[in-house]
């Protein structure tokens, strides 16, 4: 399927899971790096020396904090990911590739680069390829698989049919 160019790409995020070939389970986010297995209260250290922002969002599981660009969060700051604990200890690593509302389709592409890139860098180039689709009244996502490792990146495509938009989520996760 060939995406036209008048689509809307609303949020853009691409998911990479699990631990690197080389063992990392550490991801930056901004200036913040963290980690699967970091305490809780070590990432509020990392995310003050960083100076970046936390928060609980209100519509989130209180065990999921939410990594933002700078140390005051206003309609302009950038999320750059988040992180899920259990038992006061980071779980997953959620990590945001694209901008907030990407104006064309080359800044998913340019983000799809990037972790790609990321990935050859950290030497995880042992992949595999899926596709998969799942529908829901008014909605289908189509997500891609590129597995390496313990890594996987995905990358999901929504259509809503009731709202006649497209968004395209690029998001790395480590757990």
């Amino acid at each position: 399927m060939r995406m036209n160019a008048t689509f809307l790409f609303l949020v853009s995020f691409l998911t990479v899971s699990a631990q690197a070939q080389s063992g990392s389970t550490s991801v930056r986010l901004g200036r913040l790096v963290v980690e699967v297995g970091l305490s809780s209260d070590e990432l509020i250290t990392r995310a003050a020396n960083a100076k970046q922002y936390l928060s609980v969002p209100k519509n989130m599981s209180p065990d999921t904090i939410v990594v933002w660009e700078n140390e005051v969060v206003d309609n302009q700051t950038r999320m750059l990911g988040s992180v899920v604990l259990k038992n006061g200890v980071i779980q997953h690593i959620f990590k945001k590739w694209t901008p907030e509302q990407p104006s064309r389709d080359t800044d998913v592409g340019n983000a799809i680069f990037s972790v790609a890139s990321d990935f050859l860098a950290a030497h995880r180039t042992q992949c595999t390829l899926a596709t998969r689709v799942s529908n829901s009244p008014g909605q289908q996502e189509q997500t891609v698989t590129i597995a390496c490792g313990r890594h996987a990146i995905d990358i999901s495509t929504v259509r809503n049919d009731e709202f006649r938009v497209i968004s395209t989520d690029v998001t790395e996760w480590v757990h």
